[in-house]
């Protein structure tokens, strides 16, 4: 794969345009600057890589041992959809332009109610989580 990257890569740089069809995501977000979401024969979007990824929200992950109020608080400020495991909270932020909320005074809330902040950051969303986001959907298998 690593050589087939370098390829692709290498023939860009010469000014080769190059379509790649493919739903392994991860290796589209490795190699191509451009790409574009079809589901069910209809084209949904197009635009860079990067375009694509940060139009979709991302996820905050907060860690601490206090994840009840942690959760309490996350959601006061508009984090939703969260999940607790062991002791990380997770959420998801609005998509950019919404009314998302500021990390700093999100950071600076938790600490003033006492939640005992280990971690906190952003995991940005991938190319993956924009075509989930846009088609609706998923890559989970019944079993």
């Amino acid at each position: 794969m690593r050589e087939i990257r370098s390829l692709v890569r290498g023939l860009a740089a010469e000014g080769t345009t190059i379509f790649l069809s493919s739903h392994l995501l991860d290796e589209i977000e490795q190699v191509c600057t451009h790409a574009a979401v079809m589901a069910r024969g209809r084209l949904l979007t197009q635009g860079t890589v990067q375009e694509l990824a940060a139009s979709t929200r991302g996820r905050l992950a907060v860690t601490t041992p206090d994840t009840a109020e942690a959760v309490r608080v996350l959601k006061e400020h508009g984090v939703y959809d969260l999940t607790v495991t062991d002791d990380r909270v997770a959420g998801e932020l609005p998509p950019p332009g919404d009314r998302a909320p500021d990390l700093a005074a999100l950071n600076a809330a938790l600490v003033r109610a006492d939640v005992r902040v280990q971690g906190f950051g952003t995991e940005r969303a991938s190319l993956e989580d924009a075509f989930v986001a846009l088609t609706g959907e998923g890559f989970d298998v019944a079993g």
